[in-house]
């Protein structure tokens, strides 16, 4: 039997603005969600290769 432990990092940076834009990144450090104010949130997904096979933006567009 094993066991994967799943660890994700989240990093923030804050712009001129004030407005803080956050990026999750999972435990082979690929990006799998970004959460912009403006931009709004967006989620990326990945193969078993780490090849980015989608992204999705806020509005569900692929």
């Amino acid at each position: 039997m094993s066991s994967q432990t799943v660890c994700a990092i989240a990093l923030a940076a804050r712009d001129a603005g004030g407005s803080v834009i956050t990026s999750t990144y999972n435990d082979l450090s690929h990006r799998i969600g970004l959460s912009d104010p403006d931009a709004g949130n967006w989620s990326f997904s990945y193969n078993a290769l780490g090849e980015l096979i989608d992204q999705t933006d806020a509005r569900s567009v692929i």
